[in-house]
């Protein structure tokens, strides 16, 4: 059965199944991943239960993943991945099952959780001194591969050796 067929079947069959909202002009459904799929309507994604019911309302922070050759929002041992802007530059973060936020956009990139992990881009801003001419301190950056868990603690670092 093709895509356009199957996604078609799911969305005519869904009154049936008892829901409770009308889904209506739907761009895509994704498959069920611990009782939540991800639906599309422009370019914001909610997310339903096995019900049909929308649980976490419409929002455009939810980040897409590319599971079986589709790309959308997934729950992975209860968190879901979110991003958000600042300055210019894009963090990542998580939210649960409820859609409250669990863990702050703080990483420059971000894995989906797998047995309660997912690896990370930390970023870390030292200030290295002052330029008195400008009245500003002299920072710099450094970011580290981490491997984080479930309240965003990091648990180890990634340490990448240098030939000498």
């Amino acid at each position: 059965m093709g895509k356009i067929k199957f996604i078609s079947f799911i969305i005519f069959s869904l009154p049936f199944l008892g829901v409770s909202q009308t889904l209506e002009n739907l761009d895509y459904i994704s498959p069920f991943h611990e009782d939540l799929a991800a639906i599309q309507k422009g370019d914001q994604w909610a997310i339903i239960d096995t019900d049909g019911s929308i649980v976490i309302d419409y929002r455009s922070d939810l980040v897409s993943t590319v599971f079986d050759y589709a790309t959308y929002p997934i729950f992975r041992d209860g968190l879901c991945l979110i991003e958000k802007e600042k300055d210019g530059i894009v963090y990542f973060g998580y939210i649960n099952t409820l859609g409250e936020s669990v863990i702050e956009p703080q990483f420059l990139n971000a894995s989906n959780f797998k047995d309660k992990k997912a690896i990370a881009l930390k970023l870390i801003k030292e200030t290295a001194g002052e330029n008195t001419a400008l009245g500003k301190n002299v920072v710099y950056y450094k970011y580290f591969e981490v491997i984080i868990n479930k309240e965003g603690n990091v648990m180890s670092y990634f340490l990448k050796k240098v030939k000498t």
